[in-house]
Formats: C-alpha cells, sequence, structure tokens
C-alpha cells in the first residue's frame, strides 16, 4: 500500500532482518550458551536482577499483544467491508464473532488447530498474491516477461535507499 510514496523501501527493512536474524544466530545464540542462559530474559535476570527480567517480558508480552490485536483489527475491518456491511451487520458483531472462532479453534484443536491455520492462511495467501500477479498481468495485456520489463523499468521498484541516511523510508 505504501508503494506509491515510499516505492519499495519496506524491502531494504525485511532484508536488514535477516541481517539481525544472522546476527543473533552466529553471536547472540552462542553467547547465551556460553553464559549458561535460555533467554534474554534470564540473561537480564542474571546480569541486572529480577525487575529488569520482568520489565523485559513484560514490554515483550505488551508488544506482543497489541501487535496480535491490530492484526485481529484490520482482519475485521477487511471482513466488514466486504462482507459484514452488505447484511447490516455492526462491527461490534463482526469483531465478537471473530474472535469466538479464534477462541473456538484455539480451544478444541489446540497448537495443532492453531498450526493448520497458520498454514492454510499462508497458503491462501500466497495464491492470493500469485492470482493477483496473473490478473493485473492479464489485464495491462502482458506476457509474464513483458510484466517483469514494466516492473523493472518503473521507478516504484528501487528497493535500495543509501542517498539520504535520514530519509524515513
Amino acid at each position: 500500500g505504501t508503494v506509491l510514496t515510499d516505492n519499495f523501501s519496506y524491502l531494504q527493512t525485511c532484508l536488514g532482518f535477516i541481517v539481525g536474524y544472522a546476527v543473533i544466530a552466529y553471536i547472540l545464540v552462542p553467547l547465551y550458551y556460553k553464559l549458561g542462559v535460555v533467554s534474554l530474559y534470564e540473561y537480564l535476570d542474571k546480569r541486572f536482577g529480577i525487575v529488569a527480567h520482568r520489565t523485559g517480558a513484560w514490554f515483550f508480552f505488551i508488544a506482543k499483544m497489541a501487535s496480535a490485536s491490530l492484526r485481529a483489527y484490520v482482519v475485521c475491518v477487511v471482513l466488514q467491508q466486504l462482507l459484514f456491511a452488505r447484511y447490516d451487520i455492526p462491527f461490534a458483531v463482526n469483531s465478537a464473532i471473530m474472535m469466538m472462532l479464534v477462541w473456538l479453534y484455539t480451544r478444541r484443536g489446540g497448537v495443532r488447530s492453531v498450526v493448520w491455520v497458520e498454514m492454510l492462511k499462508t497458503v491462501i495467501m500466497v495464491c492470493s498474491i500469485v492470482a493477483s500477479i496473473v490478473f493485473v498481468t492479464n489485464a495491462l495485456g502482458l506476457d509474464f516477461g513483458g510484466a517483469i520489463r514494466v516492473v523493472a523499468d518503473s521507478d516504484y521498484s528501487r528497493v535500495l535507499f543509501f542517498d539520504d541516511v535520514m530519509d524515513s523510508r
């Protein structure tokens, strides 16, 4: 959604995540083994005390809850626009239905159902992306090679930005 204003600058951030994962895997994990700790929170406890441990854990918990809530909210907004608004079903009812379904499949099926639902969501997302590319390419009257050339020639396909370190992209 931000390609119009920011090109593909977010992809640069995602590439940075890969670097971050490598740092974690090759520097932090061996350091944790050397120190005999299992997590950052255990390290915080040993190094700075229980208050630092609990503070770090609470920040992590709050951040995870906020991000999960935002994802659920976005799904409910999309469903409201695409489905529930047609039948004059209020947003609060939509949200309650969605949360009840999440609770039911988690309660009924446990971790196994969560894993299957996540796998199904991933397959649907990847298929949706492929279908979108096919539909847009066909609507523009392009073959696959033509679509690649159009994207490569577009200013919107710029990914890496090194010209202005203060740029918010």
